[in-house]
């Protein structure tokens, strides 16, 4: 096929330029003599060259003219338009296999719709079974007061239900002529021509693909073929999605619970930690342990240990979706970390925030006791970033040390964790003073450790660091550290509290010169393990070190040990003289062991804890001149303080 004419420019030889023919610049008759040729298309109108062509001798071809030549034209165009048509499809149709990610697959059907209907605005919207209505994934090209509006109903008379009654693409060439739906609003946006593709499977409504024109539009039928295919195509692709988003879900939850699982608990928190730097905000994680499962387990078996296990994720979810109150930006993530282990990520967080949600997580679990037969409670360890931990493993080191606190304490809360302090900034050493009424002179130094921050008792704050299996260290530490102090504030005599596995671990410390040390073990431990007790002491009194029975009278007392020790001191627990206060007979008890004591043993008795004028009264009545206690700050024997740095202030 081709076009022959003298003249390059002439109409024929654009047309067939643009068509993407063969030219020939020549005398069509002169070429017609030397070509096989099956029709010629008389375009001039000339009578004279139609006569020529007619009369060629051993014409072999037939001559056509008029209307015939347009209606061929025309298919010629037509049929390089599908051609064109189809490799657009075909390249949209790569893109969209292509596309990495679901924003960029519904942006590419929108595109190539509009592309194949050469139309300036699209939109796709998907349909939400749950809710029964659509929501507009992707929009392009759609008009300002339309971009709002990311959620419709189904509108009676309106152009969704007219499509979903069609079930096949529909097209209204002119809205304003149109009068089987209602256009009142898409008129007013000054739209005029509608495409709309029904997204449709053999089972299930998808949604809906929309193309819109300003002006009014006719559409040839091989178009709406077109789009009837490349619905075809959305409709895979969206259910490749559906499929794919269906698998991750089930790869990233828990099957039991339903709560991401634990490999997705690394991931979230590392995206959390970088939001939280980026956005400057704290962020919470709460470590959550049903406590005593393993006893359901073992009493009702592990099929009702799942029922158990299903009942705690349930109700601790509902606490926090409960929270209508708190209106938070990002949302509140939960994992089943463990067994019997949930744990919870929430953003703009503090330590009243944890105190709150913890608190309702506990009411809620206590109240599902009475559906499963047995008594539910929850232990919480919770950490903050960055306030207590600046890292992803630290947060989770932090949180279940402060989990082991929990679950050993009555309140079954813990935020942050002992372990993360250095321990001579957690724990403060005060220096009682041992007093010597008779002379009025202080003889010595208790040393005494403190919770730094004034929140806990000593052995409270020694709980939590034995649930963390740091107790050793941080004593044997004191340990040291008060040596250190009390040598460094020239303290002419020192009494320190030890136990018999402090003593084995520490054997290599000297006594400081110029310093009496006085090493102050439990009657009650020493008696658990006599002999080994005695060869312990042995050793730390050939370096110099001197021993006191402490709480002499809170347990039993034995005193075939208190011969073989031979004690320079006893420290009479506070409970004797508070029984010596309230019975004469008692009192008198105490008055002749003492004097027993002192008499054939050489032991110097101190009273400790004496805190009113009565309690003083009683020892000096027993012959006790030493004394510890409250009491001595108002008789101006103040506590010495010791600082980190081993420095030293009077209170």
């Amino acid at each position: 096929m081709g076009v022959a004419d003298r003249h390059a420019n002439a109409p024929a030889m654009e047309m067939a330029q643009k068509a993407g023919l063969p030219t020939f610049i020549t005398d069509p008759i002169e070429i017609l003599k030397t070509q096989d040729v099956d029709v010629v298309f008389e375009l001039t109108g000339d009578t004279k060259i139609n006569d020529r062509l007619l009369g060629l001798p051993g014409r072999k071809f037939g001559v056509a003219t008029g209307d015939a030549v347009h209606l061929f034209i025309n298919t010629i165009n037509e049929a390089n338009e599908k051609n064109n048509l189809f490799k657009k499809h075909m390249e949209i149709s790569l893109m969209i296999a292509q596309s990495k990610t679901v924003a960029q697959i519904f942006d590419t059907i929108v595109i190539g719709g509009m592309e194949i209907t050469n139309m300036p605005v699209g939109s796709l919207a998907l349909f939400d079974q749950e809710k029964e209505e659509f929501a507009i994934v992707s929009q392009k090209g759609l008009p300002e007061a339309f971009r709002h509006k990311e959620r419709y109903s189904i509108r009676p008379g309106g152009l969704t239900q007219f499509v979903l009654s069609n079930n096949k693409p529909t097209v209204i060439s002119d809205l304003k002529q149109d009068t089987l739906i209602d256009a009142s609003s898409l008129l007013s946006e000054g739209i005029r021509s509608v495409i709309a593709i029904p997204l449709v499977s053999e089972w299930e409504l998808f949604g809906i693909l929309y193309y819109d024109d300003v002006n009014p539009r006719t559409y040839p039928p091989y178009i709406i073929d077109q789009l009837n295919q490349f619905a075809t195509e959305t409709v895979i692709a969206i259910q490749k999605h559906k499929a794919l988003a269906q698998i991750k879900h089930l790869s990233s939850r828990d099957p039991l619970t339903g709560l991401f699982n634990r490999s997705q608990l690394g991931i979230h928190l590392k995206e959390a930690i970088s939001m939280a730097d980026k956005d400057k905000q704290t962020l919470a994680l709460l470590v959550c342990d049903l406590d005593n499962f393993k006893e359901v387990n073992e009493k009702f078996g592990h099929e009702y240990g799942d029922h158990v296990l299903k009942v705690f994720a349930d109700h601790l979810s509902s606490a926090l979706e409960r929270e209508e109150d708190e209106k938070e930006e990002k949302a509140t993530l939960i994992f089943r970390s463990g067994v019997d282990e949930i744990t919870v990520l929430f953003f703009n967080a503090s330590q009243e925030k944890i105190l709150h949600k913890a608190a309702k997580m506990r009411k809620a679990v206590q109240s599902a006791s009475a559906s499963v037969a047995f008594p539910m409670d929850v232990s919480i360890g919770a950490t903050l970033y960055p306030i207590e931990s600046q890292t992803q493993d630290q947060m989770l080191t932090v949180a279940n040390q402060a989990l082991l606190i929990a679950k050993k304490s009555d309140q079954k809360i813990c935020i942050g964790s002992a372990g993360i302090l250095n321990h001579s900034g957690r724990i403060r050493t005060i220096f009682e003073p041992v007093v010597d009424l008779d002379q009025n002179r202080i003889i010595g130094y208790e040393a005494l450790s403190r919770d730094a921050y004034g929140k806990l008792a000593i052995t409270d704050l020694f709980k939590q660091y034995a649930a963390l299996g740091e107790l050793e260290e941080v004593k044997n530490t004191c340990f040291i550290t008060q040596i250190e102090m009390a040598e460094t504030l020239n303290l002419p005599r020192v009494f320190l509290n030890v136990d018999s596995v402090m003593l084995n671990q520490c054997g290599w410390v000297q006594k400081p010169p110029h310093i009496e040390v006085i090493l102050e073990v439990s009657e009650a431990e020493s008696l658990q393990d006599f002999e080994d007790y005695l060869k312990i002491a042995k050793k730390w009194k050939e370096k110099g070190f001197k021993f006191a029975i402490d709480d002499f009278g809170a347990g039993f007392i034995s005193l075939p040990f208190i011969s073989k020790l031979n004690p320079d001191y006893i420290k009479v627990d506070r409970s004797v003289i508070l029984q010596a206060v309230s019975s004469l007979p008692f009192k008198a008890f105490l008055t002749n062991i003492v004097g027993a004591l002192q008499k054939d043993q050489a032991i110097s008795i101190i009273a400790e804890g004496i805190e009113n004028e009565e309690e003083l009264q009683i020892t000096r009545d027993a012959g006790i001149p030493l004394i510890q206690g409250f009491l001595l700050k108002d008789r101006g024997y103040p506590n010495l303080i010791g600082s980190e740095n081993n420095g030293v202030s009077a209170v």
